[in-house]
């Protein structure tokens, strides 16, 4: 919201993607000393084979639109599609192998302090 109140383009995670993305781009929509939340725009991007993220932080990250490939060292692999996402713990190195050239990407990736979770277990007969 603007200083009037009125909603604005940034308000919506949807809007705002540029026309051309030569590079994945990461924005940052909101940050304090415990949290980040950043929006992230893939467009057939990947990370190069040595290009691996080992964030001090704890990360939550969702597919909001499109989908895309989290490869992590030990060869496993998580293919996210739109309202998919997963938890990746400060330290464990991963990266996007694959996003689709022909639909942008949007990522949500929330990182907060590297401590341990307990991940809510879903109830039995839910995917």
């Amino acid at each position: 919201m603007n200083k009037a109140g009125e909603k604005n383009s940034t308000d919506n995670i949807l809007s705002g993607i540029p026309e051309a993305l030569p590079q994945e781009l990461e924005q940052l929509l909101l940050e304090n000393e415990h949290l980040s939340i950043r929006r992230i725009l893939s467009k057939g991007h990947s990370a190069p084979a040595q290009g691996w993220y080992e964030q001090q932080d704890n990360e939550w990250v969702l597919v909001v639109k499109g989908e895309g490939i989290i490869e992590f060292t030990d060869h496993s692999e998580r293919h996210m599609q739109e309202g998919d996402y997963c938890y990746i713990p400060a330290l464990k190195k991963h990266r996007v192998k694959w996003a689709p050239k022909q639909e942008v990407t949007i990522w949500l990736a929330i990182h907060f302090p590297g401590q341990k979770l307990k991940q809510k277990k879903q109830a039995r007969g839910q995917s």
